[in-house]
Protein backbone atom coordinates (compact mmCIF):
# COMPACT_ATOMS: atom_id res chain seq x y z
CA UNK A 1 0.00 0.00 0.00
CA UNK A 2 1.47 3.38 -0.91
CA UNK A 3 2.07 5.91 1.83
CA UNK A 4 -0.46 8.64 2.45
CA UNK A 5 0.46 12.15 1.50
CA UNK A 6 0.71 14.67 4.31
CA UNK A 7 -2.49 16.32 3.12
CA UNK A 8 -4.41 13.02 3.12
CA UNK A 9 -3.01 12.05 6.51
CA UNK A 10 -4.16 15.36 8.01
CA UNK A 11 -7.58 15.12 6.33
CA UNK A 12 -8.10 11.52 7.50
CA UNK A 13 -7.17 12.48 11.05
CA UNK A 14 -9.67 15.36 10.98
CA UNK A 15 -12.42 13.08 9.72
CA UNK A 16 -11.82 10.58 12.51
CA UNK A 17 -11.61 13.25 15.19
CA UNK A 18 -14.93 14.69 14.02
CA UNK A 19 -16.57 11.25 13.87
CA UNK A 20 -15.34 10.24 17.31
CA UNK A 21 -18.26 11.85 19.18
CA UNK A 22 -20.90 10.21 16.96
CA UNK A 23 -19.15 6.86 17.31
CA UNK A 24 -18.97 7.20 21.09
CA UNK A 25 -22.65 8.12 21.35
CA UNK A 26 -23.58 4.84 19.64
CA UNK A 27 -22.20 2.96 22.63
CA UNK A 28 -25.25 4.21 24.57
CA UNK A 29 -28.86 3.10 24.03
CA UNK A 30 -30.63 4.79 21.13
CA UNK A 31 -33.50 6.00 23.32
CA UNK A 32 -31.08 7.64 25.71
CA UNK A 33 -29.22 9.53 22.98
CA UNK A 34 -32.22 10.56 20.89
CA UNK A 35 -34.31 11.30 23.97
CA UNK A 36 -31.88 13.88 25.34
CA UNK A 37 -31.84 17.22 23.50
CA UNK A 38 -28.15 17.90 24.18
CA UNK A 39 -26.99 14.42 23.16
CA UNK A 40 -29.10 14.54 20.01
CA UNK A 41 -27.56 17.91 19.11
CA UNK A 42 -24.05 16.53 19.73
CA UNK A 43 -24.85 13.64 17.39
CA UNK A 44 -26.04 15.97 14.62
CA UNK A 45 -23.08 18.32 15.12
CA UNK A 46 -20.58 15.46 14.97
CA UNK A 47 -22.07 14.10 11.74
CA UNK A 48 -22.07 17.56 10.18
CA UNK A 49 -18.43 18.07 11.20
CA UNK A 50 -17.51 14.66 9.81
CA UNK A 51 -19.22 15.49 6.53
CA UNK A 52 -17.35 18.80 6.31
CA UNK A 53 -14.03 17.15 7.17
CA UNK A 54 -14.54 14.38 4.63
CA UNK A 55 -14.60 16.98 1.86
CA UNK A 56 -10.84 17.34 2.46
CA UNK A 57 -10.13 13.70 1.54
CA UNK A 58 -8.54 13.33 -1.87
CA UNK A 59 -10.41 11.39 -4.56
CA UNK A 60 -7.60 8.82 -4.61
CA UNK A 61 -8.04 8.14 -0.89
CA UNK A 62 -11.81 7.96 -1.26
CA UNK A 63 -11.45 5.40 -4.06
CA UNK A 64 -8.91 3.41 -2.07
CA UNK A 65 -11.14 3.18 1.00
CA UNK A 66 -14.62 3.16 -0.49
CA UNK A 67 -15.79 6.16 1.55
CA UNK A 68 -18.63 8.02 -0.11
CA UNK A 69 -19.74 11.51 0.84
CA UNK A 70 -23.33 10.45 0.23
CA UNK A 71 -23.06 8.06 3.19
CA UNK A 72 -22.80 11.03 5.55
CA UNK A 73 -25.81 12.98 4.32
CA UNK A 74 -28.73 13.31 6.70
CA UNK A 75 -31.47 15.87 6.98
CA UNK A 76 -30.84 18.39 9.74
CA UNK A 77 -33.82 17.27 11.81
CA UNK A 78 -33.87 13.58 10.93
CA UNK A 79 -32.80 11.83 14.12
CA UNK A 80 -33.27 8.31 12.72
CA UNK A 81 -30.99 9.04 9.73
CA UNK A 82 -28.39 10.56 12.03
CA UNK A 83 -28.49 7.47 14.25
CA UNK A 84 -28.14 5.15 11.22
CA UNK A 85 -25.12 7.12 10.03
CA UNK A 86 -23.56 7.00 13.47
CA UNK A 87 -24.16 3.24 13.80
CA UNK A 88 -23.17 2.13 10.29
CA UNK A 89 -20.94 4.73 8.64
CA UNK A 90 -18.72 5.97 11.47
CA UNK A 91 -17.42 2.49 12.40
CA UNK A 92 -16.62 1.97 8.71
CA UNK A 93 -14.67 5.24 8.69
CA UNK A 94 -12.62 4.10 11.68
CA UNK A 95 -12.04 0.60 10.27
CA UNK A 96 -10.81 1.97 6.93
CA UNK A 97 -8.95 5.15 7.87
CA UNK A 98 -7.41 4.35 11.24
CA UNK A 99 -5.02 1.66 9.95
CA UNK A 100 -3.70 4.19 7.43
CA UNK A 101 -2.72 6.43 10.36
CA UNK A 102 -0.94 3.72 12.32
CA UNK A 103 2.28 5.70 12.85
CA UNK A 104 0.65 8.96 13.96
CA UNK A 105 0.70 9.66 17.69
CA UNK A 106 -2.61 11.56 17.41
CA UNK A 107 -4.33 8.45 16.07
CA UNK A 108 -3.26 6.31 19.02
CA UNK A 109 -6.25 7.40 21.09
CA UNK A 110 -8.89 7.00 18.40
CA UNK A 111 -11.25 4.05 18.79
CA UNK A 112 -10.79 0.93 16.70
CA UNK A 113 -14.17 -0.71 16.17
CA UNK A 114 -14.41 -4.44 16.09
CA UNK A 115 -14.86 -6.07 12.74
CA UNK A 116 -18.36 -7.48 12.63
CA UNK A 117 -18.31 -11.24 12.82
CA UNK A 118 -19.68 -13.10 9.87
CA UNK A 119 -22.89 -14.86 10.66
CA UNK A 120 -22.37 -18.59 10.63
CA UNK A 121 -24.09 -20.44 7.85
CA UNK A 122 -26.90 -22.50 9.23
CA UNK A 123 -27.44 -26.00 8.05
CA UNK A 124 -30.96 -26.95 7.25
CA UNK A 125 -32.32 -29.01 10.08
CA UNK A 126 -33.11 -32.57 9.25
CA UNK A 127 -36.31 -34.00 10.48
CA UNK A 128 -36.03 -37.51 11.81
CA UNK A 129 -37.62 -40.10 9.58
CA UNK A 130 -40.68 -41.74 10.94
CA UNK A 131 -40.11 -45.29 12.11
CA UNK A 132 -41.66 -47.99 10.01
CA UNK A 133 -43.64 -50.66 11.69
Amino acid sequence: MPELSGRDRTAALRVLQAAQIAYTLTRFPKKQVLGDVQERQRLHDSIAATRAASAGLSPALRDRTGIKGSDLVAEAGDDEAAWRIAKKVTPKLFRELRPLLAGDPEAAFLPMPEIPAAKPATKPTRRPRPKRA
